[in-house]
């Protein structure tokens, strides 16, 4: 009888070491929760969207928290997304073919149209996402009521250092709701969008059309063909 009562406390025994060894038997603790955060100036929840170079951006948890003024504003960088190029490159190409449909060059004119008709087959304005970002995420030190053209610039400047790719996964992960539908091997798509686009900008450039020096500086210095417009006008 003793040998079988001393037999059962080692089993026990080895059945409660070896279930604490691989977490078996361990207390179950609670997972731990972030303490909500709140805007400082209208005391709505907002959630982290990431950290950059020492800046953090937060959205609303709720969209409908968002300040009227910075929908309106996302929702225009939005729209221009799916455009072909930005509205400030556009204008430019508008005023050269009234140009040279005046001039009665319709060489250049119907030269002009094929061109951008085979820029609207094959891209969109991703950059427009950077100011969609800049009107949606907010840092807790600027006024959230407004839309500070400025305080803007410096911030897509800050989301432009992020590989384009990582910044446009994130942007559709924290913003579910945008449905971007970003292609899967999006390096890829993101490469052959600049070199088509390169391509045609220095065309249309050849049949006249003034490109902004914003354009002209960016295309010098990193080879790229497109670039944010200067004002949110």
């Amino acid at each position: 009888m003793r040998k079988l009562l001393k037999l059962g406390s080692l089993l026990l025994l080895f059945i409660l070491t070896t279930t604490t060894m691989f977490g078996f038997g361990k207390p179950k603790t609670e997972p731990k929760t972030q303490k909500q955060e709140f805007h400082p100036q209208n005391q709505k929840p907002i959630e982290l969207v990431f950290e950059l170079n020492g800046t953090s951006y937060y959205k609303f948890k709720n969209a409908s928290d968002l300040p009227q003024l910075r929908m309106t504003m996302g929702m225009q960088f939005l729209a221009e997304s799916g455009q072909v190029m930005s509205n400030e490159l556009l204008n430019a190409c508008l005023d050269n073919l009234i140009k040279n449909k005046e001039s009665g060059n319709s060489e250049k004119f119907y030269s002009q149209i094929a061109m951008m008709r085979g820029l609207a087959q094959s891209v969109n304005y991703t950059d427009a996402f950077y100011h969609v970002c800049s009107a949606l995420t907010f840092t807790l030190d600027e006024n959230i009521y407004d839309y500070d053209p400025g305080i803007a610039k410096e911030h897509i400047a800050n989301f432009q250092s992020l590989q384009k790719s990582f910044f446009l996964t994130t942007l559709s992960e924290s913003f579910q709701s945008m449905q971007m539908r970003l292609p899967k091997d999006l390096e890829n798509h993101l490469a052959k969008q600049d070199a088509t686009l390169k391509a045609h900008t220095q065309s249309l450039e050849t049949l006249g059309v003034e490109l902004p020096t914003s354009l002209k500086s960016k295309m010098s210095n990193s080879g790229l063909a497109e670039t944010l417009p200067d004002s949110t006008s």
